[in-house]
């Protein structure tokens, strides 16, 4: 027994008793296991780096996308083609919905969508009426106006297609302008507004030219049996696309009236016609011949300049011109008369009173033309001091 006992307290002892360097191993063991650890944290920071990196590239493909996608629509919308300049995004998004919507609303009658009509394209008849054709939506976004509208008002086709009119239209007409787009019993319309044409430079406001407006509000669909099935056909396409008009979807509210109408100058601008805001700036106005005699002038020429209305009725402006500014002044009238597209033209320069002052004066030029030959045979300029 006590053998027994021996042996048994033998294999507690050999039971508890540490190997040689077990602890070590133990603490090997350890620190595997914490470099193990630190080891599988470090995946997760590069995890976190490479997911940041797909988020980049992928919002990369997008935007290649949409770049290409704009770059395809500059190829395929008409209307974007007509620009001389190269246009950003937001314009070329802008002409390409207005262009769908000519297509959805006014082609869509009966007529072939895919084709560009050849009357909107033709600008012979309305340089004959001495007008410009533009289609309304009934928010009063500017749905199509044809190229002759450069020659009155300076802005271009791009410039305008797809912009609300009230944007160059008076603040004062703005409510005449809403008025005649509200559908009533009767369908022609006939008004007259004030709309701005295209300024010189960035630092000035261009006139407001009273313009005339003829023509008809009509449904931008015909509501008969020819296109009924059409009608409803676009009217589901429009429900579910992304442009809009004043007040809710184009197509829904106002929007399904357009106004058809043929813009013209309601007369020739005349200087005599000034309002009571310009009336009581400092400048003046003079009629001249081709040789730049004065012919007319304002007789507010003696409170900016000094001199009587007899004293330099029949006298060449030129003279009156500071020597130094004479060659620049004689070049801009040159450019007027012969390079102007509109028969305009604007120089500053100095001028000497009659207390042999120096003045700075700006003059805007403006051609005058034989009704029967239509060569030029006088000009007339607004002159204004400058400050």
């Amino acid at each position: 027994m006590s053998e027994c006992a021996d042996s048994s307290g033998s294999m507690e002892s050999i039971a508890i008793k540490e190997e040689p360097g077990e602890g070590e191993e133990n603490d090997d063991i350890i620190a595997s296991s914490r470099s193990n650890q630190n080891s599988t944290s470090l995946p997760s920071s590069t995890g976190q780096g490479g997911s940041r990196a797909s988020r980049n590239e992928a919002e990369k493909q997008r935007r290649d996308r949409l770049n290409g996608f704009i770059s395809e629509l500059s190829h395929l919308v008409p209307t974007v083609q007509l620009a001389n300049k190269r246009l950003d995004k937001t314009s070329v998004l802008r002409l390409s919905a207005n262009y769908l919507k000519i297509h959805f609303g006014i082609l869509s009658r009966g007529t072939d969508a895919s084709k560009w009509p050849k009357t909107l394209d033709s600008d012979y008849l309305l340089e004959t009426m001495q007008g410009f054709l533009m289609i309304l939506s009934g928010s009063g976004r500017i749905v199509f106006v044809s190229g002759t509208v450069e020659k009155f008002l300076g802005h271009t086709q791009v410039d305008l297609m797809g912009h609300p009119i009230y944007l160059i239209a008076h603040p004062e007409d703005r409510d005449i302008l809403a008025r005649n787009l509200l559908p009533s019993e009767a369908s022609g319309r006939n008004f007259s507004v004030r709309l701005a044409e295209r300024s010189l430079s960035r630092s000035e406001q261009g006139r407001w030219l009273p313009m005339s407006f003829a023509g008809q509000l009509r449904p931008w669909h015909r509501r008969n049996h020819h296109n009924h099935g059409v009608h409803h056909h676009h009217q589901a396409q429009l429900r579910g696309s992304p442009f809009r008009g004043g007040g809710g979807v184009w197509g829904s509210g106002t929007e399904d009236w357009l106004l058809f109408a043929v813009v013209s100058q309601t007369h020739s601008w005349s200087p005599l016609e000034l309002s009571l805001y310009e009336a009581i700036q400092d400048e003046y106005f003079t009629r001249h011949n081709v040789e730049g005699q004065i012919i007319d002038v304002d007789q507010r020429i003696s409170v900016v300049a000094g001199y009587t209305v007899k004293e330099v009725l029949h006298e060449n402006a030129f003279r009156y011109i500071h020597q130094e500014d004479l060659p620049v002044a004689l070049i801009s009238y040159e450019m007027m008369l012969y390079n102007s597209p509109d028969g305009s033209g604007l120089v500053t320069y100095r001028l000497m009173t009659r207390s042999n002052e120096i003045i700075f004066l700006r003059s805007r030029g403006f051609l005058e033309y034989d009704s029967v030959t239509r060569k030029v045979e006088s000009f007339f300029c607004i002159n204004t001091l400058l400050r």
